[in-house]
Formats: C-alpha cells, sequence, structure tokens
C-alpha cells in the first residue's frame, strides 16, 4: 500500500516540480538551439523533486501506519 503513495507523490511532485521549472529562466544557462540539453534537464531535475516529495509522502503514510497500531 505504501507503494500507491509514493507513485502518487512521486506523479504530484513531478508535476509540482516541473511547472515550477517551467515558470523560471533556467533556459538561460543554456546555449541557444540546445533544445534537448534543456528538455533532459527539466526532465531530471523533475524526476529527482518528484522522488523526493514522493518519498516524504511514502514516510507519512508509515508513520501514520505505526502511530494507529500503537
Amino acid at each position: 500500500m505504501s507503494n500507491y503513495f509514493y507513485f502518487g507523490g512521486l506523479l504530484l511532485g513531478f508535476i509540482w516540480t516541473f511547472k515550477t521549472l517551467q515558470s523560471t529562466n533556467i533556459e538561460q544557462i543554456f546555449k541557444k538551439g540546445h533544445i534537448w540539453q534543456i528538455r533532459s534537464a527539466y526532465t531530471l531535475l523533475s524526476l529527482l523533486g518528484g522522488h523526493v516529495f514522493g518519498s516524504i509522502f511514502e514516510r507519512i503514510y508509515l508513520l501514520i501506519l505505526m502511530a494507529i497500531e500503537l
């Protein structure tokens, strides 16, 4: 069951991080015309943010589950 919370957090974190990165001007760091590098940077950073968000969701779920068992 905790895998569902991780995956849900991963999706939410990915979307949230991706939208946040789009609102910044990270394209200025890269050279003009390097679309592939910009998109891959967005994807990798969004996956990293989604993983962190999903891990937090999963740990909160496990903490609540352990608190209920006590």
